[in-house]
């Protein structure tokens, strides 16, 4: 069989007929360069890396991350939902960072009484462990 065919059939390149694109497929081009014919003057800015913006020192000081303070929050028994400021935050045993400020902590299991405190964090790490009492029948 002759080098460049298949089946015993001569392949041409560029094959006689047109290529037809596929619409549906992502066309990618490999390397993307083109010929001039002739000189061309280029203008050699456009080859020079940007310029660096100047840099401008600035009188105000940068602000500063907000104090975060974590809470360590397990429950008897376990596996009862959390929720700080009204929000759903994970169940119990979980440490949960906050905001340094007051923040009203929710623990709730289903067949026991809801346990509610107010805490106010700073950073650091406070311990909460809520006793749950069951709910009368």
């Amino acid at each position: 069989m002759p080098a460049g065919s298949l089946n015993g059939r001569r392949e041409e390149f560029p094959p006689r007929h047109p290529v037809i694109p596929n619409p549906r497929l992502p066309i990618r081009f490999a390397n993307r360069s083109a010929a001039v014919n002739g000189d061309m003057k280029l203008d050699i800015a456009k080859f020079q890396p940007a310029a660096a913006a100047p840099v401008v020192a600035s009188t105000t000081p940068p602000p500063t991350p907000a104090a975060e303070g974590q809470l360590q929050i397990s429950s008897t028994p376990d596996a009862a939902d959390i929720e700080i400021d009204g929000n759903y935050v994970g169940s119990t045993p979980s440490t949960v960072s906050v905001a340094s400020g007051q923040h009203q902590i929710s623990v709730k299991k289903t067949g026991f009484k809801p346990w509610e405190r107010k805490i106010t964090v700073s950073t650091g790490q406070v311990n909460v462990n809520a006793a749950l009492e069951p709910e009368a029948k």
